[in-house]
């Protein structure tokens, strides 16, 4: 399977600031959009990558990027590669966790003149523990371009964003994120 040129287009030329979305069609279609642009992120932008992963253990997300010839283990050691289980980043105490480690990252960003941060992150830990509601509050809450040197993509696996959220709370995530990306265009 490989990305059609529509979809790696606008990957490829997401800007820093914009809070975009990915509806994907499976788990092999987000592990190639999370390979390919790790890599880019990492060996050519001077980016920091962030992995958030619901449907893949984080070691599964490791083993992938290494077959894709990425060091991930010098990358995880000098920060630039961070990769999180969704149900640790969403459903602690407070659901904006990935977005404290952002910022967090944005700061390491700057101090080790890095582009920026380029963010892979699954949502599909809400829909594994019923909060919708939460995750459309949560998802209103980002504005669709933020004042950090983020290249944001929300990624949600088309069973869940098709068949767990109403018709109306499909058109406000569509609607509140800068750029949308269907996993039909995948193929």
């Amino acid at each position: 399977m490989t990305l059609d040129l529509n979809s790696e287009h606008q990957l490829q030329n997401s800007c820093y600031n914009e809070h975009n979305m990915i509806i994907y069609e499976d788990v092999y279609a987000l592990r190639e959009i999370y390979t390919k642009f790790s890599k880019k992120a990492l060996e050519q932008n001077n980016e920091i990558m962030l992995i958030v992963t619901t449907y893949e253990a984080p070691d599964t997300v490791r083993d992938m990027l290494s077959e894709y010839e990425i060091n991930v283990q010098k990358h995880e050691s000098n920060g630039s590669l961070v990769i999180i289980d969704s149900v640790q980043g969403y459903q602690g105490a407070n659901f904006y966790g990935v977005l404290r480690l952002i910022e967090l990252l944005a700061i390491r960003s700057q101090k080790d003149s890095k582009s920026g941060i380029f963010c892979i992150a699954d949502l599909g830990s809400f829909f594994l523990f019923g909060r919708e509601k939460e995750l459309v509050k949560y998802e209103l809450s980002i504005p669709k371009t933020m004042d950090i040197r983020l290249k944001a993509f929300c990624c949600y696996h088309k069973n869940d964003f098709s068949l767990r959220l109403t018709k109306d709370q499909q058109r406000q995530l569509i609607y509140h994120h800068y750029r949308t990306i269907n996993s039909s265009i995948f193929y």
